[in-house]
């Protein structure tokens, strides 16, 4: 029975949406291969953009200015103890600590100065609060490690030594104010291109999962034009809704991205080992007469809703990171979302919010000859 609380995707609770210049900016961003270096004393540390960078809490909140641009710093908290050790415990007054802080990074603005050339200082928050979560697509997250500097004795016989980067490291987050000032995020001039794979123009389709249910062949013998047909499983993430690409290989890839309007957040991009005489069967058309499907009309097939295929270039699949922007051809809620059982397309149809539930409101679906 049709539920009585649907409403169009749209007037639904706000998605999370970047303007494409935003988004772009942010591919350029996740995508830099060069880290910062500056020393500090007698180590090395490399700061590097890490959209998989995950701060523990608590964490330490500082306000920057650079030039004409500010916005927030987040630090987690025992990194500041490295940097003014006992002066970081709470009983510290703030103004203070802020002051210590800033003096110990000093190198690093000195460095962040040079090579931005705009003035960089450290202010402290006062009563301001940082906007949102860490973890949000407007915080741009930071990977540090560092590497230990020996000195040439007084024979200047040694090299500089350095011990393994996972020796120490921590993580970060930076926002600004404004977006129009991300791009002093990657100000440096764009490192040069890898050679192009010869086959880097071959197209390669990605198609992405938004959530399965399971139905009975008696349920899905009855679904019309008009119906909708709820997503039992599926995921959010505060505000977006999750998806998962495979792509298939004896070492294949799988791609899950949060997606909002009309664009995909690249969450994470693991490789792994898919044995496609696992998949599930796509079921066959079967000559046998109804009686047949009546004795079955019990058994459960798995719905998967999927969007349209997108299409990129294998260069663009290669040169693809977590947190880059995948647009879509046309926002979430316009969006065609074909409907597979077992595998095979049976329908199609458009989300729609259904309470704090999801569902496809079904606009052609196979096999469907009785009317309504």
């Amino acid at each position: 029975m049709r539920p009585p609380d649907f409403q169009n995707l749209a007037d639904a609770a706000a998605l999370p949406r970047l303007s494409q210049p935003v988004a772009q900016t942010l591919n350029r961003i996740y995508a830099w291969p060069d880290s910062l270096a500056c020393r500090v004393r007698d180590f090395l540390f490399h700061c590097r953009w890490d959209y998989g960078a995950r701060l523990s809490q608590p964490t330490c909140t500082y306000r920057f200015q650079c030039g004409p641009a500010t916005g927030w710093i987040l630090l987690e908290a025992w990194a500041e103890r490295l940097l003014i050790g006992d002066a970081a415990h709470p009983d510290v007054p703030p103004d203070l600590r802020y002051a210590l802080v800033a003096d110990a990074l000093t190198p690093w603005l000195d460095a962040l100065e040079k090579l931005l050339r705009r003035p960089m200082e450290l202010l402290p928050p006062g009563d301001a609060q940082p906007p949102g979560s860490p973890d949000d697509v407007g915080w741009l997250r930071f990977h540090v490690t560092r590497e230990t500097v020996i000195e040439p004795g007084a024979e200047g016989a040694s090299a500089p030594a350095t011990e393994a980067p996972e020796d120490w490291h921590c993580y970060g987050a930076l926002h600004f104010d404004d977006d129009r000032w991300l791009s002093l995020a990657c100000a440096e001039r764009e490192p040069a291109s890898r050679p192009r794979h010869r086959l880097g123009s071959l197209p390669v389709g990605l198609v992405f999962r938004l959530g399965t249910t399971r139905l009975s062949l008696r349920e899905m013998r009855g679904i019309a034009h008009g119906d909708i047909v709820g997503i039992e499983h599926w995921v959010s993430a505060g505000k977006s809704l999750m998806c998962k690409a495979v792509l298939p290989g004896e070492v294949g890839r799988v791609i899950t991205g949060k997606i909002g309007g009309n664009q995909i957040l690249i969450e994470k991009i693991q490789e792994v080992s898919l044995n496609e005489e696992n998949s599930i069967a796509t079921a066959e058309a079967s000559d046998a007469g109804d009686s047949t499907l009546k004795s079955l009309d019990a058994m459960e097939v798995e719905v998967s809703f999927e969007l349209e295929k997108r299409t990129m270039t294998l260069a663009e699949l290669q040169a693809l990171r977590e947190g880059h922007i995948v647009e879509l051809e046309q926002p979430l809620n316009q969006s065609r979302v074909h409907i597979l059982a077992n595998g095979a397309r049976v329908g199609h149809g458009h989300l729609i919010a259904v309470g704090n539930k999801l569902g496809v409101r079904v606009s052609e679906f196979a096999g469907t000859h009785h009317a309504r």
